[in-house]
């Protein structure tokens, strides 16, 4: 094969990529598995041999949200680089987007239903829990970063090449920066003690996919996935197989590559699927799978409940066996998807339904957490 051969159509591969939306809706699914079942089992059930393996599986859901985010920013940057490289209505648009998103990871455990209440807990630091650092905040912020990264260095090689520096710091630095100062909330970005994703080592992760997407743009398709096939095998962590405590290497060169080894090989059998088998029940799953940010949050608010709703957990926490859990989780994934694919196409086919559905949701929310005392 020439080398020449290895260089992409101009323009193919900066079209949406099909297999990332299966690969987030396989996230998705063993997201809400996960979730469900470490809330519901009965805490015997959690000691057994398997549920090791079942800890494998889950691992592979934060590494696989901020990836997937981090590839899909790198691509949006090399398909409209105007937008990125001036301060104009594109660019504040889109850093408007990402300070939603942000929002709502503070939304999901926001402490109180009074923003008088909930501003005094966090000026004297008494709501701690809710000014932790959720995936949804770690992913903003990252994105906060690769923006600036995109005005400054312009160019894709340097984007990609400086991520690569700064997913090799936030994977080896964790420890370093764990005991750094200020207030609870900023010290909530970089202390694993405080949030359960902080910046270190999380957000290596995103910027990682940001490097994989350069390299995605540079070959061709099948071949960019066969090799992302291959790196998967090799750094998925076999050894698990004899001894699955070994799984269990956080914030160590060791563990973040058999993260990534299965982030890459969910991937690639994400393309393998997508190339092979194109009908309605796969689009179906994609649709969900695009929905990713609604799915996070409807299922945090069943699941574990908020202050908003208790959700199932005062029924079910800690009292199913496996064979009841499976058929919750069943039930819960199907209810939360069919809800995602109605929600995505009435903001695709319906955007002016959706938009006032929007203002009047959270104008709505504004408006009562301002006027309420307490």
């Amino acid at each position: 094969m020439r080398i020449s051969n290895w260089r992409p159509a101009p323009g193919e591969n900066l079209k949406r990529i099909e297999a990332i939306d299966l690969f987030k809706f396989f996230v998705l699914l063993l997201m809400i598995q996960g979730h469900l079942f470490r809330a519901y089992l009965l805490p015997e059930i959690r000691k057994t041999a398997w549920w090791n393996i079942h800890e494998i599986l889950h691992g592979v859901v934060a590494p696989g949200f901020l990836f997937s985010a981090g590839f899909a920013a790198f691509l949006a940057f090399a398909k409209k680089k105007e937008h990125y490289l001036t301060i104009g209505k594109p660019f504040w648009k889109r850093l408007r987007r990402i300070l939603f998103l942000v929002w709502c990871g503070y939304w999901i455990h926001f402490p109180y239903l009074s923003l008088r209440k909930a501003l005094s807990g966090f000026v004297d630091g008494s709501v701690p829990a809710a000014m932790a650092v959720d995936i949804l905040q770690c992913i903003g912020v990252s994105l906060i970063i690769f923006l600036l990264l995109g005005l400054i260095l312009r160019k894709d090689l340097l984007v990609a090449a400086f991520s690569l520096g700064l997913a090799m710091l936030f994977f080896l630095l964790p420890l370093t920066v764990q005991d750094i100062g200020g207030h609870f909330a900023f010290r909530a970005y970089f202390d694993y003690r405080i949030s359960l994703f902080p910046l270190f080592p999380w957000a290596g992760y995103l910027f990682t996919g940001i490097v994989v997407a350069y390299v995605y743009l540079h070959l061709r398709i099948d071949l960019f996935f066969r090799l992302l096939a291959v790196a998967g095998t090799l750094m998925f962590p076999w050894v698990f197989l004899t001894k699955p405590q070994f799984w269990k290497l956080e914030m160590t060169w060791q563990g973040t590559c058999q993260k990534l080894g299965c982030v890459f090989l969910l991937l690639a059998l994400s393309y393998f699927v997508v190339s092979r088998w194109k009908n309605k029940g796969i689009d179906l799953l994609k649709e969900a799978g695009s929905e990713s940010l609604y799915v996070y949050i409807l299922q945090n608010f069943i699941i574990f409940g908020s202050l908003y709703g208790q959700g199932m957990r005062p029924r079910f926490q800690d009292s199913l066996g496996v064979v009841v859990a499976t058929g919750l989780f069943l039930l819960v994934q199907a209810v939360i998807f069919a809800t995602a694919i109605v929600y995505g196409r009435i903001k695709k086919n319906r955007p002016l339904l959706w938009r006032i559905g929007f203002v009047v949701f959270w104008l709505g929310f504004s408006l009562y957490i301002l006027f309420r005392p307490h």
